[in-house]
């Protein structure tokens, strides 16, 4: 049997082997954490009817794919899509970037879910070893079609853990240009079905109970301080408000917030209608110094 030089190609075959070997471990590497993930994902939506979770994309991301999404809630509105995608790269499984919804639908207080309409919406989620790093989302329009319709304008939300308490997330709440889905009654109708914006700020604790649901949240009695508030709504600005607000175990908003509260009949404060409120949520109602209750848990529908 003639034999076969080698030594003209020994030169290729060690460069060969060792890309083989690169290739073969990057592909055990790429599938234990995209094994991973799934576990993790299917057992965080464990609850929800949601059976179809995978990763693709190999070789060059993490490619993310829930299928019949349902996330329903006693204490809150209830999300619902046929696919949810998010992306990360392979060697940074811990920063995640939506990149869309398919036929997504939103049901509050038990009412038929409803298609929700986001326009040029983006939102990353960062992850840790102790739970939620960072979450951001922000979006040019939210409206919901059917029934009685709502609307937001330009919003964004922001969730961030502290550095030194975890537990704790900084948040930053911001949206303009509300739409009630139904009209006030009584005299709290004078306030109208238009919200110019709301903001808040400040610390969340347990806020990572939070961040996996608000049920767990009320659960671990999580209360959010806030540091900066503002609300304008019709002829009535309220700003510089400071206070708290939490759940109640039956999912209820509760709190106190103090500010300074201004009415505007032509759209310019005036002075004598101007001072210190005070705003007592109970049960969902809002009452702004012993004005009626308004409900702000019926605010977007529902019975």
């Amino acid at each position: 049997m003639p034999k076969v030089p080698l030594g003209k190609y020994s030169g290729l075959i060690i460069p060969f082997f060792l890309a083989t070997c690169l290739i073969i471990g990057y592909w055990f590497y790429w599938s234990k954490v995209a094994r991973q993930i799934e576990g993790q994902v299917q057992g965080v939506l464990s609850s929800t009817s949601s059976t179809n979770v995978r990763v693709t994309g190999f070789p060059y991301r993490l490619t993310l794919e829930i299928a019949d999404l349902k996330l329903l809630s006693d204490t809150g509105p209830g999300f619902a899509a046929s696919k949810i995608v998010a992306t990360a790269t392979p060697f940074n499984p811990l920063l995640w970037v939506l990149e869309g919804a398919e036929n997504p639908s939103v049901s509050v207080n038990g009412e038929p879910s409803r298609p929700l309409v986001v326009e040029n919406l983006q939102s990353s989620v960062r992850l840790s070893a102790t739970g939620l790093r960072r979450f951001s989302m922000t979006f040019d329009g939210m409206r919901v079609s059917g029934g009685t319709p709502w609307s937001i304008g330009a919003g964004e939300l922001h969730l961030e853990a502290n550095e030194g308490e975890p537990q704790t997330l900084a948040a930053s709440f911001d949206v303009k240009n509300i739409k009630l889905a139904k009209p006030l009654e009584g005299p709290s109708a004078i306030l109208g079905q238009n919200i110019d914006r709301i903001l808040v700020r400040g610390p969340i604790s347990q806020g990572q109970a939070l961040a996996r649901s608000l049920s767990q949240w009320s659960a671990a009695q999580g209360k959010l301080t806030v540091m900066v508030g503002e609300i304008v709504w019709g002829p009535v600005a309220f700003t510089q408000a400071t206070g708290e607000l939490s759940l109640s175990s039956t999912g209820k908003w509760q709190g106190n917030v103090r500010g300074t509260g201004a009415l505007k009949p032509e759209g310019i404060a005036v002075s004598a209608l101007t001072g210190p409120v005070d705003v007592v949520i109970a049960d969902n109602k809002l009452s702004l110094s012993g004005l009626p209750g308004i409900d702000i848990g019926n605010a977007f529908g529902g019975r």
